[in-house]
């Protein structure tokens, strides 16, 4: 039973997690600059496993020659633009992002 009321008291004084498009931001912009490239390329990777399954305008098509910096470059520029998102969930920044750039062409 202390063990139960030691861990609830532990987490009460924890700051709550923030799993949001402006966390992505400031991660991105700030020291842990490797997290975001990460994320990017996750979150991108991800995409791709139900791309076959959209219509070719909802694909993105990442130029061959394409570095990961270039992307997290793309999702930065994306939400210094739209700080209206920042709130949201940031895998839906990220394919919004690269979709603006990178979307597949018909």
């Amino acid at each position: 039973m202390v063990w139960a009321a030691a861990l609830a008291l532990a987490a009460a004084n924890q700051e709550p997690s923030r799993d949001d498009a402006g966390t992505l931001l400031r991660q991105c912009e700030g020291s842990n600059v490797s997290y975001c490239m990460g994320y990017v390329t996750g979150t991108l990777h991800g995409y791709s496993v139900t791309q076959d399954t959209l219509p070719v305008q909802a694909r993105i098509c990442v130029p061959e020659t394409a570095r990961i910096n270039q992307g997290v470059a793309i999702v930065v520029a994306y939400l210094k633009e739209k700080p209206e998102t920042w709130h949201l969930p940031p895998q839906g920044a990220v394919i919004n992002a690269l979709l603006r750039v990178w979307r597949c062409k018909t």
